[in-house]
């Protein structure tokens, strides 16, 4: 949709997204039948200041797993756990070639459609070559930034976001912010 919907909780932007997933994979992978097992393949791809398979397999960071088996799936999203710092740049660039790698792999089915759901539990906070976990960030009460702020590292992303677009990808996203995090991000 092009607006945003707000819901209030008490509990951490992290889990909601875990059971938002919960979800959405169950439903995705309902579209799977005994004749076309493959129907839907999905991969979950971890990441917070840095995409977790460039740091090792930790307990923050689970990396990525793919397939059609919902409880591998789940496994690798119930494994992630908060850590400071989102690299929205590092990540989107990461599933571009994830999903560009399985294009290339399956040329001979050029009627199939990619799709990148892009999840979120913060805005942009680092970008590609940061060593410092949110080096980019601005205050929401003084509105201080560091290092360009949050919007210095949006824009570093939003070109990683249009290639997977004008490449033919089909490209969504879902955030969970704070009420008075900038709607900015999700255009």
């Amino acid at each position: 949709t092009d607006g945003a919907l707000y819901v209030r909780s008490k509990t951490t932007r992290l889990y909601a997204e875990q059971v938002a997933l919960d979800d959405v994979i169950g439903r995705l992978l309902a579209y799977n039948t005994t004749e076309i097992p493959d129907e839907v393949e999905i991969a979950v791809i971890s990441f917070a200041d840095h995409r977790a398979d460039t740091k090792g397999w930790t307990d923050t960071e689970h990396g990525w797993v793919s397939g059609t088996d919902k409880s591998d799936l789940m496994e690798a999203v119930n494994k992630t756990r908060y850590a400071s710092g989102t690299n929205w740049e590092e990540a989107l660039q990461y599933a571009y070639d994830i999903i560009s790698a399985k294009k290339n792999a399956e040329s001979n089915k050029p009627e199939e459609d990619y799709y990148v759901v892009f999840l979120t539990d913060g805005e942009p906070t680092n970008v590609v070559g940061d060593t410092e976990a949110a080096a980019h960030t601005t205050n929401p009460v003084t509105g201080e930034e560091k290092n360009g702020g949050n919007k210095y590292a949006y824009d570093q992303a939003k070109d990683d976001a249009l290639k997977l677009v004008r490449d033919g990808f089909k490209f969504y996203n879902i955030f969970t912010y704070r009420v008075d995090e900038p709607i900015e991000y999700s255009k």
